[in-house]
Parts: structure tokens; C-alpha cells; sequence
């Protein structure tokens, strides 16, 4: 009700009305805030806080004493004591009450599990002889002591860059962990692996399933048959998702069976997501976090394995840092790694170093990057004639449908931006422009498809198999029958009918988050077209670049580089701070 003689006007400020980076969403909280009886200032900061939200972060920081001070009065303004408010400003942090209760609780449980006694818990008691090789070198000392420091934790993390053994050391650990279970209990834990997304999931379960009894001693092989028979899955799947009922069958109530859980490409995770994860796990349960902290954060809200690792650096014991990397050519690594460090100097002195297998083209504008398009698809076209993917191949060939798909993984195109001349969508259209017209197979036209088309499954379907992530290749059957063809367990490749494929697009170009957790042996990165692109980050050009095993092309200038190198990007979130603080309470 109107308090008599008032009279609101519930548009949103002016000032924000003409304010071209507000969406819609934004504009509505100022609405709300005004129609509640809050200012201006208030509507303004919180439409803010909104945006902020929309792009990752935690909270809106606020840099103005006089303005926190003037919101701290507020009714509508809460503290991190009050909870009875829409808004919380804690700090120089204002937040949306929902992301500072979640950050309040996943702080509050990680730390439960931090504080629980483990101080005999080292594993220096566990014989780990057979588990790795005996002429293992210092490389492999991280992952050895990942595995005796894990051990027993209620909590660990393991954080590396692509191709620093991190799976690996994940069986090794598990193997360690049931047998110690198995010696303790007189049975074998239960194990439950998941991810984010669903080919993250299945990769994991297939790296962990690929092991070979042959590596280990014969005292290892039942803790290896049990850890492969662990269960796989999506965390979404896993937690007993209610679709858009929203909210876990899984919870504090009725909590996960599993005494292990992995969770593999944690720096997927969002602060909701994490939250659900650890309020539906057992507190004996332990949790294994497994991610480069250095990737790109999720593309929901917070950045939490980054600020886990930010606020376990000085504890030890709960984390394991993984640094040699043993697939990425030796020219790649220095590269990587002065990415990861932010050290523009060394990134391109190793770029001289580095020779024919890095190459930098810078591109001065759409006209420069067609060109280069078209030589990369031709490239492409060659490649794939060679391997005769315009000829048709029989169905039960599994090998040879195989060695097409790990030719069609060899190379790929990585960008910013999803629209225009300089996105993915743009980027498909024109090599398929170029593709689909020499590689059309006579009498098998079916409006777009040709042989040698990739593409991306954008949403899971469990039915299928499928999971967002997966890539595909259009091949020619002996049958005159265009199919798409998947990678599939032990080799063996699983096809569809067109028609019967979950939702898609093309993947000769994709994003940057699309590749998360992949690796190819030749990679193109192409940089938004502005240097001072908002997207432009070290993470992202680390995620990118980090992705070649082999080869790498830069489609980009001296500026754009050491932009990304030296300008990380930090969303606002209280998360590392709130662990710490809750370490030394």
C-alpha cells in the first residue's frame, strides 16, 4: 500500500535509461528497488550489481566511502549479519542477498572440511611402490605427493595445466585411497566421478577406464578394477537435478551415498553449483577438486576454484600445484607458462625461440582475416582429401572411421566472440562456404551435410549418448547414406542419421569455453578485433593457447597479446577472503 500523500515513480533513473550497457534484467532491479521505496543511488548500484552478476561476479565493488556509507543506511541494505534484506554490502563488496548467501555457505563448508583432524592423515604410512615407476624422475614428484597429502582429506585440490598428468595422478590417487578404505573398513569405498558438462565427465571416465593392469604390479590390480568401475556422470545428474523446478534431489537432508566424489574441470563449477555439491555430501565423504585454476572461470556466477587456490596457497596439505607439462611441445611450454605468470617480456622472447612452430599473423582488419580463412580452409581441404574423407567408407571399417575422426581433431580454430566476422558463427559460415561445395558427395546431398563436416552437440541428451561438447564428422557410407560419427568406448566409433542428432552447430571454429578440457595438435587463436576488448584476458589467452600440443597460430598483433597477457581478469567475489578468515577464526 501507498503511504498516503506519497507518490512513486517506479521507471528506472534516467541516467540509467541511456546507459547502453544495462540489459533489460538490470533495468527491471531498478525498477524493483525504486517501487520499494529505495533511491536513486540504490537503484542504481544495485542494477550494477545486477550487470556485475551477468558477467561473473560475486558482487559489485563499490570504490566511493561516502556512497557505501550513505547505502549502509538504507532499509533496503543489509550487513553480513542481517538477513532479512535483498541487498547485503559487506566491505567495499555490495552484493545480491542470493550471491552472499551462497558465498557465506560454501565458505562455512569448506572450511567444516578443512578444520576436520587429519593431522596423522599424510600418507606417509601407505606403501606406494608399483604405483608409479620406479625410475620415475623429479617430474613426477608432484603427482607423488599429491597422492600421499591427499590422503585421508576431507578435501583436496588438484590444480595443473593441460597435459601435467592431473588424470593420472587422479587413478593413482583413487587406487592409493581405496586400498588405505579397503585395509580400514573390509570393503572398497564407493566412488563417483563427475564434471560440470558431459563430455568432461565422459572424458574423465574414459582416461580413468584406458589404464592398463599391465602398468602396475599385480598387488594394485584390484584397487584398479574398483576405481574404474566407479560411477560417471554429469554433476547435475549426480546432485538429481529438478530441471526448471530448479533445486537438487540431493541435499543436506538426503545427502550423496558415495565416500569419494571427483569432480574433474572444476573451474566449471559456479558458486551455486558448488554449494549444492557440498551441502549434499556426507562430512566423512571426501571431496577431490581436479581443474586449472589458471583456465577461464565458469560461465555462471563466481570464480571458485581460482579463489579456493587463492586461499589454500599457504595450506599445503589440501593442495597440490601440478607444473611439468608432458605433452605440449617444449617451444609451447615457456610460452604457457609466461602466460600464466603475466610476463608479456618472456611470452615474446619465447615466441622467437619458438620458431616455425608458432606463428604470429597479425590481421589489420575483416578483409585480412578472410584471407587467412580461406588458406586455412584449403589447408584444411587437402588435409582431408588426402585422408579421403570425400570417399565412402564401410560401417563396420571402426579403424578407419577412427583415424578419420583423429585426423578431423588434429586442427582447430579458436576465437573470442561467438557473432560477427571475428566469431565462431562467422568463422563456420565461411569454411563451410569453402568446404561444402568440394567435398559434396555426388547423390548424397542432404541440403547442408557433406563429408567432412564437424560439428558441436550444444545440449545433452542421455538417450543418445550424446553430451554438449561432443564433436562429430559427417563421413559417406558404402550405402550412399550420409551418417555422423562420434568417438565411442574401446575404439569403437558410434554413427547417427542426421536426423536423429540432439541440437548442434558447426566446429571448425568454436569458442574458447567450448574447448575447455581439450587439446589439439594444431591450434589458430584469433583475438577479438579491439585490444581493449573486455573479453580480452590472461585466462583466456592462456585457455586458448594451451590448448595446442603441437603448433600454434596467433591471428594477432604485438598489442592484442600483451594486452591479454598483462590484464588478468578478477571477479569481484569475497570468497578467498571469507575461507581465510574463517582459517584463522
Amino acid at each position: 500500500m501507498i503511504p498516503a500523500g506519497r507518490r512513486f515513480d517506479f521507471r528506472a533513473p534516467a541516467t540509467l535509461q541511456s546507459d547502453e550497457g544495462l540489459r533489460p534484467v538490470d533495468l527491471a532491479v531498478a525498477r524493483w528497488v525504486i517501487a520499494h521505496g529505495g533511491g536513486a543511488p540504490l537503484a542504481d548500484v544495485a542494477a550494477r550489481a545486477s550487470l556485475a552478476e551477468g558477467r561473473g561476479d560475486s558482487a559489485y565493488r563499490i570504490e566511493d566511502a561516502a556512497l557505501r556509507d550513505a547505502l549502509a543506511a538504507m532499509p533496503l541494505v543489509g550487513n553480513a549479519i542481517s538477513n532479512d534484506t535483498p541487498f547485503v554490502l559487506d566491505g567495499e563488496l555490495f552484493y545480491l542477498r542470493r550471491n552472499f548467501a551462497h558465498e557465506v555457505a560454501v565458505a562455512g563448508m569448506l572450511q567444516s572440511r578443512l578444520r576436520q583432524d587429519d593431522s596423522a592423515q599424510d600418507g606417509n604410512d601407505i606403501d606406494l611402490q608399483g604405483l608409479f615407476d620406479e625410475n620415475a624422475d623429479a617430474a613426477q614428484s608432484g603427482q607423488v605427493a599429491a597422492v600421499r597429502k591427499a590422503l585421508g582429506h576431507p578435501i583436496f585440490v588438484l590444480t595443473g595445466g593441460p597435459g601435467t598428468g592431473k588424470t593420472t595422478t587422479v587413478l593413482r590417487l583413487l587406487m592409493a585411497t581405496s586400498r588405505r578404505h579397503h585395509a580400514t573398513h573390509g570393503d572398497w569405498p564407493r566412488i563417483l566421478l563427475a564434471a560440470p558438462t558431459g563430455k568432461a565427465a565422459q572424458r574423465l571416465g574414459e582416461s580413468l577406464r584406458h589404464a592398463s593392469p599391465d602398468d602396475f604390479p599385480s598387488h594394485w590390480h584390484e584397487a584398479l578394477d574398483h576405481v574404474q568401475a566407479g560411477t560417471t556422470g554429469t554433476l547435475h545428474r549426480m546432485l538429481g537435478s529438478r530441471g526448471t523446478r530448479g533445486g537438487f534431489r540431493h541435499n543436506q537432508d538426503m545427502p550423496l551415498d558415495p565416500d569419494i566424489v571427483v569432480i574433474d574441470e572444476a573451474s566449471m563449477l559456479d558458486l551455486s553449483l558448488l554449494r549444492a555439491l557440498l551441502a549434499a555430501m556426507r562430512p566423512d565423504a571426501a571431496l577431490l577438486l581436479v581443474g586449472d585454476a589458471d583456465q577461464l572461470d565458469s560461465v555462471g556466477t563466481g570464480s571458485v576454484l581460482q579463489d579456493i587456490v587463492a586461499a589454500l596457497d599457504d595450506e599445503g596439505r589440501h593442495l597440490q600445484r601440478l607444473q611439468h607439462a608432458y605433452r605440449a611441445d617444449a617451444a609451447l611450454r615457456p610460452l604457457n607458462e609466461a602466460v600464466r605468470k603475466g610476463d608479456a617480456a618472456a611470452f615474446h622472447a619465447a615466441l622467437t625461440e619458438a620458431g616455425e612452430q608458432v606463428r604470429q599473423i597479425p590481421l589489420r582488419d575483416a578483409r585480412a582475416l578472410a584471407l587467412q580463412v580461406e588458406a586455412w580452409s584449403d589447408a584444411l581441404l587437402a588435409d582431408y582429401r588426402e585422408h579421403q574423407f570425400d570417399r565412402p567408407v564401410d560401417d563396420d571399417d571402426a579403424a578407419g572411421i577412427a583415424r578419420r575422426l583423429a585426423v578431423a581433431g588434429r586442427r582447430q580454430l579458436l576465437c573470442a566472440l561467438r557473432e560477427g566476422a571475428f566469431g565462431a558463427a562467422g568463422l563456420n559460415a565461411a569454411i563451410e562456404a569453402r568446404l561444402g561445395p568440394a567435398l559434396q558427395a555426388e547423390g548424397a546431398s542432404d541440403g547442408q551435410w557433406y563429408p567432412g563436416r564437424r560439428i558441436l552437440v550444444i545440449r545433452n541428451d542421455p538417450a543418445s549418448g550424446l553430451f554438449n561438447g561432443d564433436i562429430g564428422l559427417c563421413l559417406l557410407v558404402n550405402e550412399g547414406q550420409l551418417r555422423v560419427w562420434f568417438p565411442g568406448n574401446d575404439g569403437y566409433p558410434r554413427s547417427f542419421d542426421i536426423s536423429a542428432l540432439p541440437p548442434h552447430e558447426p566446429a571448425f571454429a568454436m569458442t574458447v569455453h567450448k574447448a575447455q578440457g581439450s587439446e589439439y595438435d594444431e591450434v589458430i587463436v584469433l583475438p577479438p578485433p579491439r585490444a581493449d576488448h573486455p573479453l580480452l584476458s590472461r585466462q583466456w589467452f592462456y585457455t586458448a593457447m594451451s590448448r595446442a600440443r603441437r603448433q600454434l597460430h596467433l591471428w594477432s598483433d604485438d598489442d592484442a597479446i600483451t594486452q591479454a597477457i598483462e590484464h588478468p581478469a578478477r571477479r569481484s567475489s569475497g570468497l578467498a577472503r571469507r575461507i581465510r578468515k574463517a582459517a584463522s577464526a
